[in-house]
């Protein structure tokens, strides 16, 4: 995720945008959603995906590496939610890819920053982008990754994803031992039965270790939330100065750094050679 972009002059933007990918060539790179940002040349070999009103990038990602489409639903269907304004938002169905083989499967989440800094109640819109995240994951049956400018601090977005991951599981175990229990089975078994489907909708948030960053609308953790099942790391702080290979010279972008984090693929099992 490039942070402090929008910090920059529109002149600088493709060049530093340029200097991170030839440096990290990362699978995928949140932006902050502003279209005077990138150019299609700005950056070789990347795509964009952008929000449903076409007014901004919000994301780049590798052609050979990732595949992006729209989502097999609807995503009116979620409902109206409070503060949630989903023509600034980018929610496409990823598939991660090795050669033709599809490794993995997930639905990212993301917005164009001023959906949180124009929010009247940003907490509010916390709330609703949490709910709309596990909605998606239940009704694709993938998990999910949430990454984004929220303008919110770190204490605030680990209460409300806990408290909505709870309730969420709650909910589902609720209403799965009820059909578990028609057919005989115990309802303490319920939770282990379902792991992996309550684990797509049962969010964690994983926040940069290297500290808090600063930013033009204060104090603000670098983070990430997404799905247990995910398995994301830690995110960490990419060195502007070596992925660029000389000195930054702006003060803004020495405490605004990029943020990274990637994504578990679990090892594929030997293909089978018997008869």
């Amino acid at each position: 995720m490039t942070r402090g972009l929008n910090s920059l002059k529109t002149s600088e933007r493709s060049t530093y945008l340029k200097s991170i990918f030839e440096g990290s060539s990362p699978d995928s790179c949140l932006l902050p959603g502003d279209d005077k940002a990138m150019s299609m040349n700005a950056v070789v070999g990347y795509g964009q995906y952008q929000v449903i009103s076409a007014d901004g990038t919000v994301l780049l990602y590798d052609n050979k590496r990732i595949s992006m489409s729209e989502p097999q639903v609807s995503l009116n269907s979620f409902g109206p939610l409070p503060e949630l304004y989903t023509y600034k938002m980018v929610c496409p169905s990823v598939q991660v890819l090795d050669g033709r083989s599809v490794v993995k499967e997930f639905s990212l989440v993301s917005w164009k920053y001023t959906m949180f800094t124009e929010s009247k109640e940003r907490t509010r819109t916390l709330e609703s982008t949490i709910v709309f995240s596990q909605r998606l994951a239940f009704s694709t049956g993938k998990p999910v990754f949430i990454g984004g400018e929220m303008a919110i601090d770190c204490e605030t977005i680990q209460t409300i994803t806990t408290n909505l991951s709870q309730k969420g599981k709650e909910r589902f175990l609720s209403d799965a031992q009820s059909e578990m229990v028609e057919h005989a089975f115990l309802p303490s078994t319920t939770s282990a039965t379902f792991r992996d489907r309550r684990h797509l909708f049962e969010l964690k948030l994983y926040r940069c270790k290297s500290g808090p960053m600063l930013s033009s609308s204060g104090s603000q953790p670098d983070c990430f939330i997404s799905s247990k099942i995910l398995e994301l790391s830690e995110a960490k702080l990419v060195d502007v100065e070596k992925v660029c290979s000389r000195q930054c010279k702006l003060e803004t972008l020495r405490k605004i750094c990029p943020t990274e984090t990637t994504v578990t693929i679990p090892q594929r099992p030997p293909r089978h050679q018997g008869g």
